[in-house]
C-alpha cells in the first residue's frame, strides 16, 4: 500500500469495520505502533496476544479482548517496559488477572511509571475485574508496569497471569 511504502500504519479496526490508512483518529493497538516491549525483568515471560492467537488465554474478568500482552510473572519485583518514543499523548486500557489460571493468582502491587515517574499505582487482588486505565504519556520515551509480589520459588505453579488489555495510545 502507498501509506506503508510512505512509512506511515495502516489499522484495520474489526469492531467498526474501517481501514485506516495513516494514523488512527481514535488511537492504535499499542501492539500494532510499538509492538513487543524492549524490556522484560528475569522471571518475566510474556507473549503478544491477539485475536488469532492464544484467544483462550485472553480472558480477563470473564472478558475476551482482542490484543495486548500476557504477562506471567514469578517471584518479587518484575518490570516490563515499552518504548513509546515520545510520540503519544495518550494510554488507554485495561490491566487485570488472567481468567485462565485464575487459581495461580496472589495479589499484586502494580506501579505504572513514565520515565521513571509514577502513572499508576494499585494494588491488585484475585477476583478483582480488570482495572481501567487512562494515562497521560505525553513526552514519554520508557512506560514500565512494574509488578511486587511475593510467588515464592520460580516453578510452573508460582505466578501471576496479569494481561495489559486492548492497550492503545494516542
Amino acid at each position: 500500500m502507498v501509506t506503508e511504502t510512505l512509512g506511515y500504519p495502516t489499522v484495520f479496526n474489526k469492531t467498526k469495520n474501517i481501514l485506516y490508512m495513516g494514523y488512527n483518529p481514535y488511537g492504535s493497538y499499542l501492539k500494532d505502533v510499538v509492538g513487543e516491549p524492549y524490556f522484560t525483568s528475569y522471571g518475566t515471560e510474556y507473549r503478544s496476544v491477539n485475536y488469532d492467537n492464544y484467544r483462550d488465554f485472553y480472558y480477563a474478568g470473564g472478558t475476551f479482548y482482542s490484543k495486548g500482552y500476557a504477562l506471567k510473572i514469578h517471584s518479587g519485583k518484575q518490570e516490563t517496559a515499552f518504548n513509546l518514543k515520545k510520540k503519544y499523548t495518550e494510554f488507554k486500557g485495561s490491566i487485570g488477572y488472567s481468567s485462565k489460571y485464575h487459581e495461580y493468582n496472589i495479589p499484586t502491587n502494580l506501579k505504572i511509571y513514565g520515565d521513571g515517574g509514577l502513572l499508576f499505582n494499585i494494588d491488585m487482588k484475585p477476583g478483582d475485574l480488570p482495572y481501567p486505565l487512562t494515562l497521560d504519556v505525553d513526552g514519554i520515551n520508557k512506560l514500565s508496569f512494574v509488578f511486587n509480589g511475593e510467588y515464592g520459588e520460580i516453578n510452573d505453579s508460582n505466578f501471576n497471569e496479569v494481561i495489559i488489555c486492548d492497550p492503545i495510545v494516542k
